[in-house]
């Protein structure tokens, strides 16, 4: 069972890869590669990797990261390094739509959450909804409040996730929210 250890300070990458990928081999990478390497920096608490395997309707991307922080210090620290930065580039011309990286929001978008509300971290499925900040919150859901959109426009105001162990209830869950359901790729 997957366990996501999210702080208060979460930045969200949303993206799907160019088409024509090797789906299987853009997630072997992502397990030998691009998890290994977020995970390796201090100022990153946590990375993991994730797919929508349901609800594509629903959000506008195919993949998602978790990538938490202790605190903004070594957010700023991790966004400012320079390798960091290059492994950014390697991946635009590797798998990314816009292989140029001119325009970075072609190739992912990255927001800058604040959690407002915690709930259950445990699960290998994850349901993923987002709305404008109001209204109720289905219980067992942890929030995070959008600080900043840090790459192309904001989805929303507010971010709202699900932890589920069985597949059959995350699914009636990601429906009731009009979300998208993900498993995670690879995690620490």
């Amino acid at each position: 069972m997957n366990n996501t250890d999210l702080t208060d300070d979460l930045v969200f990458l949303m993206y799907s890869v160019r088409p024509g990928i090797d789906i299987p081999g853009y997630e072997q990478w992502l397990k030998d590669i691009d998890c290994p390497f977020f995970n390796r920096f201090d100022t990153i608490h946590y990375y993991a990797n994730w797919k929508i395997i349901d609800g594509f309707y629903n959000v506008p991307f195919s993949m998602f990261d978790f990538m938490a922080f202790k605190d903004l210090d070594d957010l700023e620290a991790s966004w400012s390094d320079p390798e960091l930065l290059q492994f950014t580039v390697d991946w635009e011309l590797q798998w990314g739509n816009d292989p140029s990286g001119a325009v970075k929001a072609r190739n992912y978008r990255v927001s800058r959450f604040k959690r407002t509300q915690d709930g259950p971290r445990d699960g290998d499925f994850c349901v993923i909804g987002f709305d404008q900040g109001e209204g109720p919150v289905p219980s067992g859901s942890t929030v995070w409040q959008l600080e900043e959109a840090m790459v192309g426009e904001d989805i929303a105001q507010r971010l709202i996730v699900q932890f589920h162990e069985d597949e059959a209830d995350a699914r009636v869950h990601a429906r009731d929210m009009n979300g998208g359901l993900g498993t995670a790729i690879t995690s620490p």
